[in-house]
């Protein structure tokens, strides 16, 4: 056991500790707080402990809300107060916005979040089919841990947790479950008395969405997201890249001349097109590509429009897409991040390298409970 004080969190959500033999990484303890701790390993140079024991306790710590906190692995901040939860988060995302991007912001970061239970309207659902379990995986290991409730998720998905036969049933050792209006799940694979597709309602408008498919996991955010992203489209011409079923330009409420959708998911081309159809969303033009592709050979597209949205997977821009925006000089960015350490990277590149400056940006407080969020930085040429 060695004794450790926090000095702060950093991503990926443990506390940082300095030791006589430089930094170390704790699981399960805040800034400000000692604890007694035990080494558990060495990730990228690094050595982690668990906090065992609370010597000193900050005053944002409680008692988490679930009764799995301490085996489950789906979360890792219940025993943080909420709305420390969310300073934390926004100060990690400045930590890699200065370390990573080098860059430092001296505008505000608008926080942006609502309730902390019963938002999570998508999961991924883990099968143990030897032992006849249904849950989430045992945190730090691959082990099935059967979950009768989980306070994160939406009603209609807890049901189908208290009620697994259906999952058992289907021979699979995963199943996606997205929870829609009406109760009605999507799933995939097809599981009984669930549906293929469900509907999404964001403000006005609806979205079809496949069980396999991806949207906003937050059922109360995904309104606040849209509606913060649609304050800055400028023009009339807007391409978006990793545009998944068409989510930021039909929620944005507004008309364009010309909507360019690259998504490289072949069903989110479907999916896509009856949206806009349901919407009434015109002039929208879906492409079946990955986006390095698509902008190697329709880089004109990007050169005529006004409003370039890019919502990338965790891993961020490939080098050419960041190098592919960057020549373009279009006079505006919306980049969506669910990643902090990748966002500031491919910022830092587009500020230091493609002469654009920050004009806004926002954290929202997507996932309740756990060291994720999700960020937005408007870039202006």
């Amino acid at each position: 056991m060695k004794e450790l004080t926090i000095e702060k969190i950093v991503h990926g959500g443990f506390g940082l500790a300095r030791t006589p033999e430089g930094i170390v990484f704790v699981h399960g303890a805040l800034p400000g707080e000692t604890a007694q701790c035990e080494t558990i390993g060495t990730q990228g140079g690094i050595a982690h402990y668990q906090a065992k024991k609370i010597l000193a306790a900050s005053p944002d710590r409680v008692s988490p809300p679930c009764e799995y906190a301490t085996v489950c692995g789906g979360c890792n901040w219940q025993y943080a107060k909420i709305t420390a939860q969310t300073e934390f988060k926004r100060d990690i995302f400045l930590d890699a916005l200065s370390r990573v991007g080098k860059l430092t912001i001296d505008i505000p970061i608008r926080l942006i979040s609502h309730q902390s239970e019963n938002y999570r309207q998508r999961a991924q659902i883990k099968i143990d089919q030897k032992n006849h379990v249904a849950g989430f995986f045992k945190e730090s290991t691959n082990e099935v841990i059967s979950i009768g409730r989980c306070p994160l998720l939406t009603d209609s998905i807890n049901n189908l947790l208290a009620n697994p036969a259906s999952m058992l049933d289907a021979k699979v050792d995963a199943v996606k479950v997205l929870g829609g209006n009406n109760s009605r799940i999507a799933s995939s694979p097809l599981l009984a008395n669930t549906f293929s597709t469900t509907t999404i309602a964001v403000g006005s408008h609806t979205f079809s969405v496949r069980g396999d498919g991806f949207f906003q996991s937050n059922a109360f955010l995904a309104s606040d997201l849209a509606t913060f992203a649609s304050e800055y489209i400028r023009g009339s011409k807007i391409v978006d890249l990793y545009s998944g079923v068409g989510f930021f330009p039909i929620a944005s409420g507004k008309r364009f001349d010309s909507v360019a959708m690259v998504e490289s998911a072949p069903f989110c081309k479907e999916m896509t097109l009856k949206n806009c159809a349901d919407n009434k969303f015109p002039n929208a033009t879906f492409y079946a590509n990955d986006v390095e592709s698509f902008l190697a050979r329709n880089f004109s597209v990007l050169l005529n429009a006004d409003t370039l949205i890019i919502d990338p997977p965790r891993t961020g821009l490939d080098k050419p897409v960041r190098k592919s925006i960057g020549a373009s000089g279009i006079k505006r960015i919306i980049s969506v991040s669910c990643d902090p350490a990748t966002h500031a990277r491919d910022i830092g590149y587009f500020v230091a390298y493609c002469g654009y400056s920050i004009s806004a940006v926002a954290l929202f407080d997507m996932y309740p409970h756990t060291h994720h969020s999700e960020t937005v930085i408007i870039l202006d040429k």
